[in-house]
């Protein structure tokens, strides 16, 4: 699908091309195509299709990473798997560093 969809630029870039090119070619003697020329300017229009997929590909990843940096991480929790994580000779000391009402002091 992909390649008709190139495929299918392409040849409507050539048609343009020819579209524009055919009013300018009105001089007399032997019509002349440049080969070459047209060949190159397919390239360089796939290629420029190439560097617009990445585009939208970097654009869509930079997305997702501002969602990942910005986005809620649960930092709330962190708290309690400390509590949770901490040896039990602590457990006294952090019970009483939470009972502990500082606004006293």
């Amino acid at each position: 699908m992909k390649q008709s969809k190139i495929k299918t630029f392409v040849l409507t870039a050539l048609v343009s091309m020819g579209v524009t090119v055919a009013p300018l070619a009105q001089a007399s003697g032997i019509p002349v195509v440049d080969a070459g020329a047209i060949a190159q300017a397919v390239q360089q229009v796939v290629h420029m299709k190439t560097q617009i997929d990445n585009q939208i590909k970097q654009i869509s990843e930079l997305k997702s990473q501002v969602a990942a940096i910005s986005g809620t991480r649960n930092l709330g929790q962190i708290l309690n798997t400390v509590k949770d994580q901490v040896p039990d000779e602590w457990k006294s000391l952090y019970g009483s560093v939470t009972a502990t009402n500082y606004k006293d002091y």
